[in-house]
């Protein structure tokens, strides 16, 4: 009974062994960015991108963290303002192994007919230490749409509130 104990667990440390170099290996090469979801445009940003365009981006880390701001220039060639835009970008190590994705929401409007710089320093993204290069596009973005209600001002009204009311009808005690 001892020699197939002892075989079973030789055969268990084999088997763990060969897995876990198979994920390692996995992990580190393109095989891993085929696995991971694949950012799909939808028809309405295919015919925006031929219009917009992501000229130029990168990263700036703060102090003491890898906690990092996105910064990308645009060139809105279209004649419509474009609103929401998000940019999906890909980090490497030096050996150019893929160590994640990153994506921004950037919800600052970028004018028609423009060159634009966006930081996202509200939206902060952690990267690996070991990231020395970053891959970044534009995977989805949106026009500015109208809004539903406008408000309209008469010309007779000084557009001042006070928080009052008042009331015409009179009260008899």
């Amino acid at each position: 009974m001892g020699i197939k104990l002892w075989a079973n667990m030789a055969l268990c440390c084999l088997l763990v062994a060969a897995i876990s170099k198979g994920v390692h290996t996995l992990s580190g090469s393109s095989v891993a960015e085929v696995l991971r979801p694949v950012d799909h445009l939808s028809d309405e940003t295919k015919e925006l991108l031929k219009q917009v365009d992501l000229v130029r981006y990168g990263v700036r880390m703060k102090k003491g963290n890898n906690l990092v701001d996105g910064i990308f220039s645009f060139e809105n060639r279209s004649e419509q303002k474009i609103g929401k835009v998000t940019i999906s970008c890909k980090m490497m190590d030096k050996n150019d192994r893929f160590l994640g994705r990153q994506k921004w929401l950037l919800g600052q409007p970028i004018d028609m007919l423009s060159k634009q710089t966006i930081v996202s320093q509200n939206n902060r993204m952690f990267v690996p230490k070991r990231a020395e290069k970053i891959e970044c596009g534009i995977v989805d973005l949106s026009l500015v749409e109208k809004p539903l209600i406008a408000v309209h001002r008469s010309h007779g009204d000084s557009g001042s509130y006070d928080g009052s009311q008042k009331s015409s009808s009179t009260s008899a005690h």
